[in-house]
C-alpha cells in the first residue's frame, strides 16, 4: 500500500529477464537474472554531502539475494560461502533512479553465474543506474550447491548448535529496548572490562531523522554496543529473530553481512575520535568481504567483535582503515562468519560523533 510498485516507470519498463542455462553441463552462458532492485526509506544509511545514502549493509543484503535468486534460478540452492562487495558510488534515495511515493529509489540489478566447480558455483551481480549504466556496487560471491536433504541437515544441524550455546542471555530479554537485561550477560561483560556504548551509539542518527537500515530492524534483530579500553576493541550483542531467515532455519547471509558492516561503522563513530585516534568525521565502506564459516540459527544470540587492523593515508591524503570482525555464537562460542573491510573518511561530520578534548573544536 504504501509504494505501489506497478505505477513507478522503471519497474513497469524494466525488461525484467530471466535466462536459464545448463549448469549441470557448465553452459555458463546464458545463465542470468536482470531486473530492479527496490530500496524505499528503510534502507537508508549515512547522509552525506549530496543527500542521504542507502545503508552499505541493505546493498549487500540486495546483491546476496540477487544472486542467491539466480542460483535458485537455475536449480541451484544452498548457502553463501563468502561475499565480497565493492561500493562504487553511494545510491541517494529519492535522487538515483526513479523515486518512489513515499520515498526511496530504483535501480537497475542484475545477477549471473560466472563458474562451476562440483558442488562451488561462483556467482557475481551488480546495482547500476537504471539509465546511465553507471555501476553503485558490484559484488562475487561463492555459494555451496546442497540437495533437499543436505539443506535439512543443514537446518538441524542449526538447531542443535542453538540449543548448545548455554551461556547466551535468553534471546526474550533482547527483544526490547536498552542494553541486554539480562544480569548475567552485563556482568559478563562489566567484568571483562567492556564499557556499554548502546547510548553512545544511538547518537548516530541524527535527531528527526529516521533511524537507519539495521537500527530499524527490530523486531528482525536487537542490539547493545561494548568498548574494551584497553584491547581497543568493540563488540556486539546481536539477538537475531525469525524474520532474518535465509536458508532453512538458519540467518540470512546479508543479514550478517549487514550486522557486521554496521558494526564497523559504529566502532567508529563511537571511539574511532574519542580513543582510538583517528580524526573526526564519517567514514564509509568502500570494500567488505565476509566468510562465512557456519550457519547462524535463528532465534539465537551471537557477539560481533571488531578492531582496527591498519590505518593508512591514500594518495588522496584521507584515512583508510582497515577493519577485521568476527561473528560467533554466544560468548567464546564458534566462530561463525568473518569480516575484513576498507573504510575511508569521507570529509562529511559525524554530527554528535563523541571526540577528544583537543578535538572538540572540530
Amino acid at each position: 500500500q504504501a509504494n505501489d510498485l506497478s505505477t513507478v516507470p522503471a519497474v513497469a519498463a524494466a525488461g525484467v529477464e530471466t535466462r536459464g542455462g545448463n549448469l549441470e553441463a557448465n553452459d555458463l552462458s546464458d545463465i542470468r537474472l536482470r531486473g530492479v532492485g527496490v530500496f524505499l526509506r528503510g534502507a537508508g544509511g549515512p547522509t552525506l554531502a549530496a543527500g542521504r545514502a542507502v545503508h552499505g549493509g541493505a546493498i549487500a543484503s540486495c546483491l546476496d539475494s540477487i544472486m542467491g535468486q539466480t542460483n535458485l534460478l537455475n536449480g541451484c540452492m544452498g548457502p553463501t560461502a563468502y561475499l565480497t562487495v565493492r561500493y562504487k558510488r553511494p545510491i541517494l534515495l529519492n535522487r538515483h533512479g526513479d523515486a518512489l511515493p513515499l520515498g526511496g529509489c530504483v535501480v537497475a540489478a542484475e545477477g549471473r553465474v560466472r563458474e562451476r566447480q562440483g558442488k562451488k558455483v561462483f556467482l557475481a551481480a551488480a546495482l547500476r543506474h537504471g539509465e546511465t549504466g553507471e555501476e553503485f556496487a558490484v559484488a562475487e560471491g561463492l555459494f555451496i550447491h546442497q540437495t533437499m536433504a543436505e539443506m535439512g541437515a543443514m537446518a538441524g544441524g542449526a538447531r542443535q548448535a542453538k540449543g548448545k550455546s548455554v551461556a547466551d542471555p535468553p534471546a526474550a530479554t533482547l527483544r526490547s529496548g536498552g542494553a541486554p537485561k539480562d544480569a548475567a550477560t552485563a556482568a559478563r561483560m562489566a567484568l571483562g572490562g567492556w564499557v556499554n556504548d548502546t547510548e553512545r551509539a544511538k547518537r548516530m542518527a541524527r535527531p528527526g531523522q529516521q533511524r537507519s537500515y539495521i537500527d530499524s530492524a527490530f523486531p528482525r534483530l536487537h542490539r547493545s554496543f561494548w568498548f574494551h579500553p584497553s584491547r581497543r576493541e568493540f563488540a556486539a550483542v546481536v539477538y537475531f529473530g525469525p524474520q532474518c531467515l535465509g536458508p532453512p532455519g538458519r540467518v540470512h547471509g546479508g543479514c550478517q553481512f549487514a550486522v557486521i558492516d554496521d558494526t564497523f561503522a559504529k566502532m567508529l563513530f563511537c571511539r574511532a575520535a574519542s580513543d582510538l585516534g583517528y580524526p573526526p568525521g564519517a567514514f564509509v565502506t568502500t570494500t567488505m568481504t565476509v566468510n562465512y564459516k557456519g550457519g547462524v540459527p535463528l532465534d539465537s544470540v551471537c557477539v560481533v567483535t571488531c578492531r582496527v587492523a591498519e590505518a593508512r593515508i591514500d594518495r588522496k591524503g584521507r584515512t583508510r582503515l582497515h577493519l577485521e570482525g568476527r561473528l560467533a555464537l554466544g560468548w567464546g562460542g564458534a566462530l561463525l562468519s568473518a569480516g575484513s573491510a576498507v573504510f575511508v573518511a569521507s570529509g562529511v561530520p559525524w554530527r554528535g560523533q563523541p571526540v577528544a578534548v583537543a578535538d572538540a573544536k572540530l
